[in-house]
């Protein structure tokens, strides 16, 4: 259930807004929650990886409705990929569809870009409410954290509504103008609205949730009914999230070792030792290995910021990922390291 909120946006925009390129959009930034990318090792019949990245500079270019956006990655590796969920951040507060104002900070977007112009498809998840059919200009997203709005409480007035059914659909004037399409995944009596006035067939709604966005437009009246009387609720607590154990050991395999080294920058990093090349060392520092003795190919098992896709994020190991023995500085510890004749 929504609540009764009023909302005044934090001065300042973030870095890394959009712009555009041969009329395409482009987003630069340093997410703060951690993005998994699909990557596809170059060669025949590569099998792709999902690696996930944090603490990583991105750089975002949405691609058509039905198709991932286009990533490139610079961390520790560079490379490139898609992604399905990329964090996008309303970076600049925006009026969208003359139906939606979404201040800065709002995320649960998915954007497209369009065959032309810097307006996006704008998809917008607001907790059980999926919102379609919205525009919205390159300069008002961004990837980078943004400052969240600040809050304070606003009384409303006018008859209590909810949708009629399990979808609704919403207009910018009594007449026409620009639309917004309203689907629900929960029940719509937990979707209420407030009527501001009627004229004709239509009643011009609005409502207002917790993080500042606010909805005002015009529904037909047979598309909504009064709201049942509201019911007493307790205090709720947040959702527990469920437990899980993050993979950040690398294995230990027969007759190999685990150490951290050093691996030249620019060298080419592969799925498997000669084939599918997929990433390049950009800085080679602190880098977890695996390796044996006589083996030309070692093998990358920790890189910092980069990870192979698990049920936990937090897990922080590496798979498919190796560089030829020569490109790798070994401790100086390891001069010394016995090796066992067999296992």
């Amino acid at each position: 259930m929504r609540a009764s909120w009023a909302w005044v946006a934090v001065a300042g925009l973030a870095s890394g807004v959009a712009e555009a390129k041969d009329g395409r959009c482009t987003f630069e930034g340093k997410p703060a929650d951690p993005l998994v990318v699909a990557v596809v090792p170059k060669g025949p019949a590569a099998t792709p990886l999902k690696v996930r990245v944090r603490d990583a500079t991105l750089k975002v270019r949405p691609e058509l409705p039905g198709q991932p956006a286009h990533v490139d990655v610079a961390a520790a590796l560079v490379f490139e990929g898609t992604a399905d969920n990329v964090p996008y951040r309303v970076v600049r507060s925006a009026d969208v569809n003359g139906i939606f104002d979404l201040p800065v900070g709002t995320s649960g977007l998915r954007v497209h870009r369009q065959t032309r112009g810097r307006l996006l498809d704008l998809e917008l998840t607001i907790g059980d409410l999926e919102v379609k059919g919205l525009a919205i200009g390159c300069e008002s997203i961004g990837i980078a954290t943004t400052a969240a709005p600040e809050l304070s409480a606003a009384e409303e007035t006018g008859d209590r509504v909810v949708p009629a059914a399990q979808t609704l659909h919403l207009q910018q004037r009594a007449n026409g103008g620009a639309k917004a399409l309203i689907e629900m995944k929960g029940s719509p009596e937990g979707f209420e609205l407030r009527v501001l006035e009627s004229e004709g067939k239509w009643k011009r709604v609005t409502a207002r949730w917790l993080d500042g966005i606010v909805l005002t437009g015009y529904v037909a009246k047979e598309e909504v009914r009064a709201a049942p009387p509201p019911t007493p609720q307790g205090e709720m607590s947040p959702p527990i999230a469920q437990p899980c154990t993050p993979d950040t050991t690398p294995a230990s395999q027969p007759r190999s070792r685990i150490v951290v080294a050093t691996v030249a920058p620019g060298t080419q990093v592969f799925a498997s030792r000669y084939v599918g090349p997929w990433a390049k060392v950009q800085n080679g520092e602190g880098i977890t290995i695996r390796y044996r003795q006589k083996d030309d190919w070692v093998e990358l098992v920790n890189v910092p910021g980069i990870a192979s896709d698990a049920e936990c994020v937090a897990s922080t190991v590496l798979h498919d990922a190796w560089v030829p023995r020569s490109a790798v500085k070994l401790p100086a510890s390891e001069d010394s390291a016995v090796w066992p004749d067999r296992e």
